[in-house]
């Protein structure tokens, strides 16, 4: 979600409250915002700025962590309810990720396998703590998300 009214990023990682987040941040008056479906890359969303002629590095940059393990049982559930996946194990979801029972290619499906060189899911920053000014952690979302409110 990128709003240059209020000049920040939002990068919205799945099952980690990113809708909830987002509801909240459109009732702030005089919002604009772009960008706000989906789950797109933190280098995505910064292009996007770029291209509408303003610097990133002018905007608030923000997003929600959450438990890993935490996350992953979320996504399984949120993911066999969904996609009506009944035969689908936790153990399968965890080693095969959700693309085997997608048929997708898709590179940048936040929930492939947990693990190829033991870091895929934190490829896009997610930990990587330059990227963002804020980050908002799952487990102390009210707090955190108050500090980023005062921000904007």
């Amino acid at each position: 979600m990128i709003s240059h009214s209020h000049r920040f990023i939002f990068r919205h990682y799945g099952k980690s409250a990113g809708s909830s987040i987002k509801r909240y941040l459109r009732q702030i008056d005089g919002l604009t915002e772009k960008c706000s479906f989906g789950h797109k890359k933190t280098s995505t969303l910064q292009q996007i700025v770029i291209d509408d002629g303003y610097d990133p590095e002018e905007y608030i940059k923000f997003c929600c962590c959450r438990n890993p393990w935490d996350r992953r049982v979320s996504a399984y559930y949120h993911f066999k309810k969904f996609y009506r996946l009944k035969d689908l194990s936790f153990e399968e979801f965890i080693v095969y990720g959700f693309n085997k029972y997608m048929n997708s290619k898709e590179e940048n499906n936040e929930f492939s396998p947990c693990l190829i060189d033991g870091k895929r899911e934190f490829d896009d920053g997610c930990f990587n703590y330059d990227k963002f000014d804020y980050i908002i952690r799952f487990e102390n979302l009210q707090e955190d998300f108050l500090i980023v409110c005062d921000k904007l």
